[in-house]
């Protein structure tokens, strides 16, 4: 038995589907038919990775105590994520790929059409996609450096298990992040080559026209780069051995968006649910990270998951010395 559901692969597969045909609707807009469904090998076999018993997401205290109290994670909206190169490495493979695509276009216009789609890619920021980062390392010392306030920071540890079939629920992949430059471009091409290859090879010349049909394909190449861009990251960053829940918006669910206060403007974000009605978050271990007051901040962590009836495994200490922070 693979280990998702096929339920969550098929929900993503059918959002990757090329739509290149044009009817109209009775309100008078355009849309693409569904023609074809894509394979997509790489993204199914990272869907269906099976995670380690436990991952870990590094958070102040401020987050510990949201997280616990609502049993909910924040995915917060991609673009605006603290490190704004998040999505650019993504993009720019995109963008050599359709410039790869361009010299082996069968005709002039299919050439120009594909620039423009390469063009556009800049406003993919635009397109909305939710992620929740995690880790399969729970004590490390750049997580605590990068993603915990000092002094204050808390590694919770979910037990998989039970998170995954709440993610089906919810719409939600989870999926390891890739960092071998192979698997990226490969990942990318998954993406891109099928848009490519629905465009029609009469496409007429005159701006107007060309950007008229380019706007047709913008959607699907959107949605297709947008799901996979959150798994690139730099392989500087292997020693992270991140993890990320995906969540992208349908016309059914686009009203779960919420939005919160940030330094300096509202940031979008999805709460994903991580624990059923009436039962409690799926915790494993919570890690206290670096701090000269860690027996304190464990006695209080522990009366506030006895104050709220909510389970865990163990609490205890992270090893790595304070004085390294």
């Amino acid at each position: 038995m693979r280990w998702r559901a096929r339920t969550i692969v098929q929900l993503y597969r059918a959002r990757w589907a090329i739509r290149p045909q044009l009817k109209r609707d009775p309100l008078g807009g355009r849309h693409p038919d569904l023609i074809s469904m894509a394979p997509t090998p790489l993204l199914d076999s990272l869907i269906n990775t099976r995670p380690p018993q436990q991952l870990y997401h590094y958070t102040s205290v401020h987050g510990l105590r949201g997280i616990l109290s609502s049993r909910t994670a924040w995915a917060t909206a991609a673009s605006y994520l603290s490190d704004a190169r998040e999505l650019r490495h993504a993009i720019d493979l995109a963008r050599s790929r359709l410039s790869q695509l361009q010299t082996q276009a069968s005709s002039q216009g299919q050439g120009q059409l594909l620039a423009y789609l390469r063009e556009q890619l800049e406003r993919i920021e635009h397109h909305l996609v939710c992620v929740f980062s995690l880790s399969a390392a729970g004590d490390l010392l750049s997580q605590w450096r990068s993603y915990c306030p000092p002094d204050a920071g808390y590694s919770i540890g979910f037990r998989t298990d039970q998170i995954v079939p709440l993610l089906h629920s919810e719409a939600c992949i989870l999926s390891p992040c890739v960092y071998d430059p192979q698997q990226q471009v490969a990942l990318i091409q998954e993406a891109v080559d099928p848009v490519a290859a629905a465009l029609p090879e009469a496409v007429p010349t005159n701006d107007a026209n060309l950007r008229e049909l380019g706007e047709t394909f913008v959607p699907q190449l959107f949605t297709r780069v947008a799901l996979v861009a959150p798994l690139i990251k730099d392989s500087s960053f292997f020693e992270e051995r991140e993890w990320r829940m995906v969540w992208m918006p349908s016309a059914e669910n686009i009203t779960r968006v919420e939005y919160r206060a940030g330094r300096a403007m509202l940031i979008p974000y999805v709460p994903i649910r991580l624990g059923a009605a009436g039962s409690a978050i799926p915790i494993g271990e919570i890690i206290i990270g670096p701090t000269p007051h860690q027996y304190l901040a464990m006695n209080a962590l522990t009366g506030f998951l006895q104050r709220y009836s909510i389970p865990w495994q163990a609490v205890r200490p992270s090893q790595i010395p304070y004085r390294q922070l």
